[in-house]
């Protein structure tokens, strides 16, 4: 079980190097550091099972130093095989 996306700047590119934080697994990946699916996003495996969890995980987008670029998203999980990658992408709007 785990989470992916990508993050892209005001005219659609890639952004790269910024850390993504995942609360509840206190996890920290950069963004553009795994093409797993096909993408220059990021990937974080939390858990070897998938799991139902609501409240429990969070995401936010921060600069290289820690500094919250996005608010903490929270973000459900589900006990089901077919629904244990939830994917995340952020998009600056201004």
């Amino acid at each position: 079980m785990g989470f992916a996306g990508e993050v892209f700047d005001l005219e659609g590119k890639p952004v790269i190097d910024l850390i993504v934080h995942i609360g509840g697994a206190d996890h920290l990946v950069l963004s553009g550091s795994s093409q797993e699916f096909g993408i220059k996003g990021w990937v974080d495996k939390v858990a070897d099972r998938p799991a139902s969890s609501r409240g429990f995980y969070t995401v936010q987008l921060q600069d290289a130093v820690g500094n919250p670029l996005s608010d903490a998203i929270s973000l459900e999980t589900f006990n089901d095989c077919k629904r244990n990658l939830v994917t995340l992408n952020f998009v600056q709007n201004h």
